[in-house]
């Protein structure tokens, strides 16, 4: 088994100041994104309202230049399969896990829009992990923009 130290070198500071000065011109898109996200109801117990937000993340999974399907789940709705669009033999898989259900019933938007107000996002959906999967979505993207070769393929 290989541990944890042997497939995360420590990233230089060179390179955190990097990814840091390139996602900060990625805020208005990432903004933009969660606002999508949020207004695309999909609460728990309607699954069928989870097609809007699949089809945002797989788009936005697509344009960064990963693959991404529909995973057919068991019980309460279906989710999203994501892989690089090219598997490199012999690397490691490091798994990122998220959701997109909501504890917001439909109908909520109508009492509490999605706006943004003295920088911050408000809206259901945009504190909890609608907001990790844009920084999943973005995390991937600058490290493949900015030529940053990762010790293990995300999935």
């Amino acid at each position: 088994m290989t541990s944890y130290s042997e497939v995360t070198p420590a990233v230089g500071e060179r390179h955190a100041l990097a990814l840091r000065d390139h996602l900060e011109t990625q805020k208005s898109a990432m903004t933009d994104l969660l606002a999508r996200l949020a207004e695309a109801e999909s609460p728990t117990d309607a699954p069928v309202s989870h097609a809007a937000v699949r089809s945002i993340l797989i788009d936005e999974w697509q344009r960064v230049g990963a693959r991404a399907r529909r995973w057919r789940g068991r019980g309460v709705g279906d989710g999203l399969l994501v892989c690089p669009s090219e598997r490199r033999s012999g690397r490691p898989w490091q798994l990122l896990v998220g959701h997109f259900d909501t504890v917001w019933p439909l109908g909520t938007l109508q009492r509490m829009p999605v706006r943004l107000e003295h920088g911050r996002l408000h809206g259901p959906g945009v504190f909890d992990m609608k907001a990790g999967l844009v920084m999943m979505i973005h995390a991937v993207a600058a490290l493949r923009e900015l030529g940053l070769d990762l010790p293990a393929d995300p999935v």
